[in-house]
């Protein structure tokens, strides 16, 4: 980024950590191939974050959760590190892309993957996402839905711990809220 002219920016690998105010942003594993150019493929980290309230810092009402963006991902044993270094509070997961399975299963995880992962890396809540806001592969918004909550039944899991969003709807969480 710096050598494209972005002078305020801040690398990181894997495991590693940054402070931005007051949330601390920990970079962290992802299974997907990256290319920026023709001559760069799988050269650099893909990945997700972890994000969290730095030392004392405090959020309005001192609640605040652990978040985790999972990026784009294909399922891989990670999820369960990144569950087993972090407490996490709400994962973001995607759940679209990933049709046909033959060829998007190393870069996105399937509907059935995505809910594997929330319980891999023990977050109370999941929140779903990658999905429905513009056509990338074959699979459909409507099918994805469908299979999270076919898998969420027979996992047994209870139906708040996953909050589908409209698009464009903002959610305000708590810890408090989890318990």
């Amino acid at each position: 980024m710096v050598g494209k002219g972005f002078s305020n920016s801040i690398e990181l690998n894997w495991w590693e950590e940054a402070v931005i105010g007051g949330a601390k942003i920990t970079f962290v594993p992802a299974q997907h191939w990256t290319r920026r150019t023709p001559f760069d493929t799988n050269t650099s980290h893909w990945g997700g974050y972890v994000l969290e309230p730095a030392g004392q810092a405090q959020f309005r009402d001192g609640e605040e959760p652990a978040l985790y963006f999972a990026g784009d991902s294909g399922y891989f044993p990670g999820f369960k590190e990144i569950g087993s270094r972090f407490d996490i509070d709400v994962a973001m997961i995607p759940i679209g892309a990933y049709e046909p399975e033959w060829f998007m299963a190393t870069q996105h995880v399937n509907p059935e993957q995505a809910l594997q992962a929330f319980l891999d890396v023990r977050a109370d809540k999941m929140i779903p996402m990658h999905y429905g806001t513009f056509r990338l592969a074959d699979d459909t918004p409507r099918e994805a839905l469908d299979r999270m909550e076919a898998e969420r039944v027979r996992l047994g899991m209870k139906a708040e711990r996953i909050q589908v969003l409209k698009h464009g709807e903002t959610l305000r969480v708590k810890k408090s809220s989890f318990t």
